[in-house]
């Protein structure tokens, strides 16, 4: 049992019970059972490296980054789609915005800091690998054609990455210590990439930047 034009799925069908005169639905098995499954694995690197000096201060390095070796997701019709490198698992979880497809092999958060004295100052990049996303069977992108099924049509979605940067000072007194921080983030304003198959916004606003540059200032205050 079907309606006119939609695919049909005999596993789910056997779960239906019709009226043999008129067709009517008069009862549906809705069991408990598992129907579909995701399965996720990678590896994530942590990395810390101070490096104190007499004459030019304390410098810090830090290296944040994830390796995607495979995400994949069995649909209750059995079809696994394997969404390592793709943009497929946007929207297969009953989420149809577009968003939440970006499965690159690798993204990392990397940056530098430098204090001496009262002053500090620090700069980091955020990295999004590139992935593929693809079009339907007719070859138009924006339709949630799947690489996993058809790779026939497919657009490569470049790297992102952005830019922060910040200096700072602080002022000691019997209070305590005030700091006073002035900051940029995304400095070069780097555009998100364009995803066709993303939404409304023809990109991932769950993992992309739309603001832009912006500057900030930012006080705090440490008993």
């Amino acid at each position: 049992p079907t309606t006119t034009g939609a695919p049909s799925n005999p596993d789910l069908c056997r779960l239906i019970t019709r009226d043999p005169v008129t067709q009517r639905i008069i009862g549906i098995d809705n069991l408990n059972t598992n129907v579909g499954k995701e399965a996720l694995s990678g590896v994530d690197i942590g990395l810390r490296y101070a490096l104190p000096t007499r004459a030019l201060g304390r410098f810090g390095l830090t290296f944040d980054g994830t390796w995607l070796r495979n995400h994949d997701l069995t649909l209750p019709t059995g079809r696994v789609l394997h969404g390592r490198g793709t943009f497929d698992l946007a929207g297969q979880n009953g989420n149809f915005s577009g968003l939440g497809g970006v499965n690159p092999a690798w993204r990392f958060n990397s940056g530098v800091t430098w204090a001496r004295g009262p002053l500090g100052a620090g700069v980091q990049t955020r990295f999004i690998g590139s992935f593929r996303e693809c079009g339907t069977a007719a070859g138009a992108f924006n339709g949630g054609g799947l690489c996993s099924v058809d790779p026939t049509y497919q657009r490569k979605v470049s790297a992102y990455a952005t830019v922060d940067t910040a200096v700072s000072y602080t002022l000691a007194s019997v209070a305590g210590a005030t700091t006073l921080t002035l900051g940029v983030n995304n400095l070069f304003n780097a555009a998100p990439p364009s995803i066709y198959n993303g939404g409304q916004d023809n990109t991932d606003a769950t993992t992309y930047d739309l603001v832009g540059r912006f500057v900030y200032g930012r006080i705090t205050h440490r008993l």
